[in-house]
């Protein structure tokens, strides 16, 4: 099986939250953001939210459509996995952090709704290195070259993987 798309892309994510939704669809999901501390992913149809343990380095974000379904064995070195559902009406995804606000957009080979398998690895360390940070900015050192010591602790340590494959035609009109 082949990857029939794949795109990669680097965000901080904003408040401990990376953004997967469809383009037409960003409407915020206090309920569904809340469970995601829960699950690391949760969604509500169009959207996807994973939550990070740290909001200060960037993560790396791969997303990418398969001709057929994932399964968990075939994800490699990975920490652990959720499976989720995308609904994509529109056939256009948004990644969506803080900072870059918009870490890409992404046209799928075609609109409807995908099963989804979202897999991470390097949470634990990522959150460390945040930790790391605000020790180190809370020295008076840290405090007069704040510059520095943000360059020190921007290395990329957490990843996150969302393995798309199309399902069926998806039941929300697009006009």
């Amino acid at each position: 099986m082949a990857a029939v798309l794949e795109f990669r892309t680097e965000a901080k994510p904003d408040h401990g939250l990376i953004f997967v939704y469809d383009s037409d669809a960003y409407l915020p999901d206090n309920d569904t953001a809340e469970r995601s501390r829960q699950t690391v992913v949760a969604g509500i149809g169009p959207q996807l939210y994973i939550r990070s343990l740290q909001g200060t380095s960037p993560a790396e974000i791969v997303l990418r459509v398969w001709d057929g379904p994932v399964t968990g064995g075939s994800l490699g070195e990975r920490d652990a996995f959720c499976p989720a559902v995308l609904d994509c009406p529109t056939g256009t995804v948004t990644i969506r952090a803080f900072s870059p606000e918009y870490a890409g957009y992404i046209e799928l080979p075609r609109p409807g709704v995908y099963a989804a398998l979202v897999s991470w690895r390097g949470r634990e360390a990522a959150a460390e290195q945040e930790a790391s940070l605000l020790r180190s900015l809370a020295e008076p050192e840290g405090q007069a070259d704040s510059d520095n010591v943000f360059a020190a602790h921007a290395e990329v340590l957490e990843s996150y993987r969302i393995d798309l494959w199309w399902q069926y035609e998806s039941d929300v009109e697009v006009d």
